[in-house]
């Protein structure tokens, strides 16, 4: 399977795993994934991985001592759910073992061979990944540092987590329940390591200084 096939279907088995959980900003070793997609080679698995971050669908994180993770973007997300680019995600929800079967050969998916796409669905198109927002770009910045932020302990980072999800979310809406974001963001703001992103968070959005 080719590097870009590989990141695809890398990215898709990730947004699978971040799916299952009460929100998207979690790291998952890689190895993880491997096992998942049924790769054997993890040094291309890696590469495929270093692609997607290159294009900003994933972020990276990793140490001398541990394995490295993956977390999805919101632009991977985006990605994901509008099919990709080579065809290998909507191969791998119509067949996953078929293409897990694939994962460790010299050979193309063979497209031709899936299932039909169901009546009134449109074949996909390569999407084009829409330009982040300042304020998007914040909002990721600030979970990255959550979850990097050794100094928290499990609840505090995962109530931390799931604050972030629900501004991301409010942020999201055509109508914005300020109340609600001004108050999640001064209980974030009790993070030392995020302190100055929530501020200027809280400036663009409430202009609140």
């Amino acid at each position: 399977m080719d590097i870009h096939t590989l990141a695809e279907l890398f990215l898709a088995s990730l947004y699978d795993m971040a799916e299952r959980q009460p929100h998207s900003y979690f790291f998952f070793p890689v190895q993880e994934i491997a096992a998942r997609i049924g790769t054997e080679n993890l040094e291309q698995l890696v590469q495929a991985a270093l692609t997607m971050e290159s294009r900003g669908l994933v972020s990276l994180a990793g140490d001398p001592f541990g394995p490295l993770s993956a977390m999805i973007s919101p632009e991977g997300i985006w990605f994901v759910e509008n099919g990709g680019e080579t065809g290998i995600i909507r191969a791998y929800r119509s067949n996953p073992s078929a293409v897990a079967a694939s994962v460790n050969k010299d050979m193309p998916v063979d497209m031709e061979s899936l299932p039909p796409l169901p009546e009134g669905v449109t074949p996909e198109k390569s999407p084009e990944v829409p330009e982040v927002t300042g304020i998007e770009l914040l909002v990721t910045y600030i979970a990255s540092a959550i979850a990097d932020d050794d100094s928290l302990d499990a609840v505090t980072r995962e109530d931390a987590l799931r604050d972030v999800e629900t501004v991301k979310i409010q942020l999201g809406r055509a109508t914005k329940n300020l109340s609600l974001i001004s108050a999640l963001l001064d209980s974030l703001s009790n993070i030392t390591s995020i302190r100055q992103m929530v501020a200027d968070l809280g400036a663009a959005v409430l202009d609140k200084p």
